[in-house]
């Protein structure tokens, strides 16, 4: 290992990695320049994304009653929402 006296602005030689620091906090770039995410902000983004998911599923689910009164088939609600057939039948 080799000590790097100042890591303002250093460059991983081998992962072409930039360390900055910014409000006393570490920030690692990737090669590209893009800021890496934290494991706070990767840990937001996955929870945001995992109700964002969750809420589409529901909707899907909620639509399923209205588009059989409207007269669809159970095959065709299921094609319409990306559903499974026997999804359609289990929520009737």
């Amino acid at each position: 290992l080799i000590a790097i006296s100042n890591i303002e602005g250093w460059i991983s030689p081998r992962l072409g990695c930039r360390l900055e620091t910014a409000n006393g906090k570490l920030e690692v770039y990737r090669p590209d320049g893009q800021r890496m995410e934290t494991y706070v902000e990767t840990s937001k983004r996955a929870q945001q994304e995992s109700q964002r998911a969750e809420q589409e599923s529901k909707e899907r689910r909620d639509a399923i009653p209205r588009l059989l009164a409207l007269g669809l088939s159970v095959e065709q609600v299921a094609q319409a929402l990306n559903l499974s057939v026997e999804e359609v039948k289990h929520r009737q």
